[in-house]
């Protein structure tokens, strides 16, 4: 603004100070004329010339030029003025952008960060229910439609049940989405959860502010809806209540009445002060406005007939002394509407209405009692991850085998039927038992096992069962996962099967039942490729000495008797005997393999049973393993002279050992020595198997061909034999072998 200023001040002084030109007279005028340039001297003339014109002053201006050029001087500086005001605002409005944005994009990254490390306790640990419910609360209250759409996205698929966090759920869609995202959120969690009443209240609510566009009959659609998924809940009464309360409100009086009759059908905790409010209802409003005309007028039939027929011989010589046609003005056909009737018949009228619902109120009081015993006890019937009582446990067993046995069909005998329970009367308490109980394997096993004994086809149920147990509440169970592979299994759903496996398997990555669950379902399904590759992770990837030979001999086992892989199954058996010296378990394999082998190599058996002996192993599977090449050389042999050798090797080697086989089995254990001395002698006692979970791994099977059986029942059988001591094979949590 300054230097505008000093721009029109020095114009203004500019014109100011020029001095009007001098006047010259005509002969000074002659005189300035130029001379007749002289030859050789144009240039210097002309610079001269020019010199003169240059020092000629300029013509006087006038009063309006000066005028004129003072007015443009100033215009320019207003122009600068302006100009530079309009720069100072646009860096203004420029600075105030930048500093906007900057304080934005710190409040974001701030924001992201408190986001980020809320995010990271749920990643970190997905079963941290309190960590959950601070991220709901943090995008809850920064009002965050798209980080709140994530989070509780990823709550609600693995705790569906918790209906206050869909109720949640739709406010933030209602305070930031559409409508359409509102009803989605809506349907749902009424689809995960549809036994909840309070979420179905808070939808109706919703519907109902919805409905001056779309009219009464479109909230009575959605209650009928909530009716039919949680009517029979228990403690639905705050429903039955709420769909009357509209009904009556709208003046819709006959659908009310209807309500009313399905309510008292339902066996509910307010059942008794439901028909209480039925009485007050009756008798607050007049017949014809609770049916139609038709209806209504055939009910006055009824009605007046039952009082003519209670009438005394006066009461009817009255009504006959009445003329005919004041007995048509009162009663003229087609004015039912118009039909007021005297008080007499009214209150006949409302008193038959309640005592035929009363009849129906007895009904289902019956079945009131016969369950508020169970219900009383229920103190949480809501879902929480906190663990339940016992108490509380044991009443739902109770209830639900209780349900069971009223089943007309499954009473036992002796039972003391009370009442008469539906299929769908039991299916709602396992639904409602499994809100209370969702982190509890054994009830959605028992909701499984039954309606897999109904009739029909369950096999779609039954899987959103699993569904629903195993991707939500029982994410890291095993017996159930287990149970859902063999479940898709049955039905041919090789894929699904083979699914559940794999996440249990990344779930539980120790257990090698689930490995070799998977290769077994592969071999079943006829991809050996796969079941191959299955069953060789498996015996990489198994750590433990023990575990990891009994892989390499269900490996060995399947190369032999399914792919018919004699050098493969060797070769599978001759690395884990390198790796597991002292195992017994992996030479009486070896051993097995070699028998079924045809033609059978007598000398490589040999060889093979006097390396065994070099092993360190405990004295009476040493003298085992000699009683074994004795019993072989015997039933197989071809040199009678080896024959004799081995067992004169075997009385001396049982007495070498004695002191230390019976150190070992105590007084309480197998006679070891007796035994390998009758067998030497000839007499073969067969020894007695272990106790264990696992079947021996030279157990006979049928996938064997005829030579091989007959050679197995005639001398192999007793190779199959365990030796003393339990060697149980450990797979994991909930297994117990194949």
């Amino acid at each position: 603004m300054k230097e505008a200023e000093a721009v029109a001040t020095e114009a203004t002084a500019e014109v100011e100070s020029q001095e009007p030109p001098v006047k010259k007279s005509r002969v000074e005028e002659e005189n300035t004329e130029v001379p007749v340039e002289a030859a050789g001297e144009p240039e210097q003339e002309q610079e001269e010339e020019k010199g003169e014109k240059e020092k000629t002053p300029e013509p006087e201006k006038s009063e309006e030029e000066l005028q004129k050029e003072k007015e443009e001087a100033e215009l320019k500086a207003k122009l600068a003025k302006e100009e530079e005001e309009r720069k100072a605002k646009l860096a203004k409005e420029e600075a105030e952008r930048k500093a906007k944005l900057e304080k934005e994009k710190k409040q974001k990254e701030e924001l992201e960060k408190e986001l980020n490390k809320y995010w990271k306790a749920v990643k970190d640990d997905p079963s941290d229910f309190t960590g959950w419910t601070y991220l709901l609360q943090f995008v809850d209250s920064k009002n965050l439609l798209k980080e709140g759409r994530e989070a509780y996205s990823a709550f609600l698929a693995r705790y569906p049940y918790c209906y206050g966090y869909w109720k949640k759920y739709s406010d933030l869609e209602k305070r930031n989405g559409t409508e359409e995202s509102v009803l989605a959120v809506f349907n749902n969690g009424i689809k995960a959860i549809p036994l909840s009443v309070d979420l179905w209240l808070h939808y109706l609510n919703y519907v109902k502010s919805k409905s001056a566009e779309k009219g009464a009959d479109y909230v009575r659609e959605h209650y009928d809806r909530a009716v039919l998924s949680c009517g029979k809940e228990f403690r639905s009464d705050k429903l039955w209540d709420s769909y009357i309360k509209y009904e009556i409100e709208n003046k819709s009086f006959g659908h009310a009445y209807k309500v009313f009759e399905s309510c008292l059908k339902t066996p509910t905790m307010g059942i008794v002060e439901n028909f209480d409010k039925f009485r007050e209802f009756i008798k607050a409003h007049h017949p014809k406005e609770l049916m139609e005309s038709s209806d209504f007028l055939t009910f006055r039939k009824q009605i007046l007939e039952t009082l003519k027929e209670g009438q005394t011989n006066e009461e009817k010589e009255e009504e006959d002394m009445v003329p005919a046609t004041e007995e048509k003005e009162e009663a003229a056909p087609g004015a039912a509407d118009d039909f007021e009737g005297s008080e007499k018949e009214i209150t006949a009228m409302k008193e038959h209405l309640i005592f035929s619902m009363k009849k129906i109120f007895k009904e289902t009081e019956k079945v009131f009692n016969a369950r508020v015993k169970f219900e009383s006890k229920i103190k949480r019937p809501y879902f929480h991850v906190k663990p339940l009582e016992r108490s509380a446990l044991v009443t739902w067993n109770e209830y639900i085998d209780y349900m069971k046995k009223s089943i007309p069909e499954e009473a036992p005998k002796g039972f003391k039927k009370e009442i008469s329970v539906t299929e769908e009367d039991l299916e709602v308490i396992y639904e409602r038992c499994l809100i209370a109980c969702a982190l509890y394997e054994e009830f959605w096993m028992s909701y499984i096992n039954w309606v897999e004994t109904l009739d029909g086809d369950n096999t779609e149920k039954v899987r959103d069962i699993y569904t629903k147990a195993c991707t939500s509440h029982l994410q890291n169970k095993i017996n159930i996962h287990l149970r859902w592979a063999m479940f898709e299994e049955i039905n041919k759903n090789f894929g699904k099967a083979s699914e559940v496996l794999e996440g249990l398997e990344r779930a539980h990555p120790e257990l090698t039942s689930v490995k070799l669950r998977r290769a077994n379902l592969e071999r079943r399904r006829g991809d050996d490729a796969k079941a191959t590759t299955l069953f060789e992770a498996c015996v990489e990837s198994t750590q433990e000495d023990a575990l990891n030979a009994d892989c390499a001999i269900k490996f060995a086992r399947y190369l032999r008797i399914h792919k018919q892989d004699y050098e493969k199954a060797k070769e599978v058996l001759s690395k884990a005997i390198e790796l597991h010296a002292d195992n017994i378990k992996l030479y009486l394999q070896m051993l097995d393999l070699m028998i079924h082998k045809s033609p059978v190599d007598c000398k490589e058996i040999s060889e093979f049973l006097d390396k065994a002996q070099q092993a360190d192993f405990k004295a009476s599977q040493k003298l085992l393993l000699s009683q074994r090449k004795v019993e072989f050389l015997e039933d197989f042999g071809t040199d009678v002279e080896e024959l004799k050798k081995a067992q004169e090797e075997h009385v001396k080697l049982a007495k070498e050992l004695k002191s230390k086989i019976l150190e070992e089995e105590g007084s309480g254990g197998v006679d070891t020595l007796k035994q390998t001395n009758n067998s030497a002698a000839g007499h073969t006692t067969q020894q007695e198997p272990p106790r264990s979970n696992a079947y021996p791994p030279v157990a006979n099977t049928p996938s064997y061909n005829a030579h091989q059986n007959m050679a197995y029942q005639n001398n192999a059988g007793r190779y199959g034999t365990y030796p003393q001591g339990n060697y149980p094979m450990q797979y994991g949590q909930g297994y117990t072998g194949y």
